[in-house]
């Protein structure tokens, strides 16, 4: 009798195992699926991973919290409140949310984006004001960076392939690239030291950058305070007031200004007056002739003849 109740009880084992098993090879399968309806696939996926052949550009603006990992190669960064800058692979940074930007890749380029449409974690290191007020400090002692790139560690890396590997086996499931966004951020705020993460995320933090790198990134598209306001979504006063507290001069003196520095810079290039009329917004060529008459005092070929004699 024992033997018997002791020979039922392996064939039991035995057939519970062999399902284990059929069951795990059927998971294996790259045709098998599992969709529930907390777990489908999204159609706007909160990370993308893409190639980016050497060359190209792309222009946008963030409409989340953008967290960007350089995977492979290098890009060139255009922000507003960061002109030109250049990161390379294995390094990190962010964009705020409604800020335009601009990439340009010098090389073949892999980059991980992480959309952080929840709130953001930040573990053990305190409440986003805590950052906040230490990224001010560090600003007092001129250590302000408003573009802050961070070089990704070991633990961040094996993340970022695993999870790359994962999505590319067809592993894209929001939940999926939820828990992997989570798990990057608690990485972050647990390897990282509160300085570094005070620069990160500061641009969040505090929404004049956001507003000074529209501003920024428009300055040569934009030609009036009521076109500014618009890309900003503030009425014609509280953009003039919110300009002047940001910049320390009126819009319209700043405008103009640019406007002018911009007419300059192109007079001393090797093209054509046509060319610098469309290129710098003018209506018609007259009223270029005019622009330079009442605030650089002469006519552009004039102009041009002055800038050519003193750049030899």
């Amino acid at each position: 009798m024992i033997f018997s109740a002791n020979f039922n009880y392996i064939c039991i084992k035995l057939t519970t195992i062999n399902y284990i098993m059929d069951t795990y090879n059927e998971l294996r399968n790259e045709e098998f699926r599992f969709l529930s309806k907390n777990n489908i696939i999204s159609e706007n996926p909160v990370i993308e991973i893409v190639d980016y052949e050497e060359g190209m550009a792309i222009n946008r603006t963030a409409k989340d919290i953008m967290l960007f990992f350089v995977l492979e190669g290098a890009i060139s960064v255009n922000c507003g409140f960061a002109e030109n800058r250049f990161i390379e692979a294995e390094n990190f940074f962010l964009i705020p949310p409604m800020a335009p930007y601009s990439f340009h890749f010098p090389k073949k380029t892999k980059l991980y984006c992480c959309h952080l449409t929840e709130k953001i974690l930040l573990c053990r290191k305190g409440k986003s004001e805590f950052l906040s007020e230490m990224y001010e400090k560090l600003k007092l002692l001129n250590q302000d960076n408003d573009l802050y790139t961070i070089k990704s560690n070991q633990y961040i890396i094996k993340v970022l392939e695993n999870s790359v590997a994962n999505m590319n086996l067809g592993l894209r499931w929001m939940n999926y690239q939820k828990t992997i966004i989570q798990e990057l951020q608690i990485l972050i705020s647990a390897y990282y030291c509160d300085e570094e993460l005070a620069r990160l995320f500061h641009p969040v933090f505090k929404g004049d950058i956001v507003f000074k790198s529209i501003v920024l990134q428009n300055k040569n598209k934009l030609l009036t305070v009521e076109e500014f306001a618009a890309a900003v979504h503030l009425n014609r006063n509280s953009f003039r007031n919110r300009f002047a507290d940001m910049f320390g001069i009126n819009p319209s003196e700043w405008i103009l200004g640019n406007r002018t520095e911009q007419v300059i810079n192109e007079l001393k290039k090797d093209k054509s007056i046509l060319s610098i009329v469309n290129d710098c917004g003018f209506s018609s060529y007259s009223s270029f002739v005019r622009f330079c008459r009442n605030f650089l005092h002469n006519t552009p070929a004039a102009l041009r003849s002055q800038y050519r004699s003193q750049s030899n």
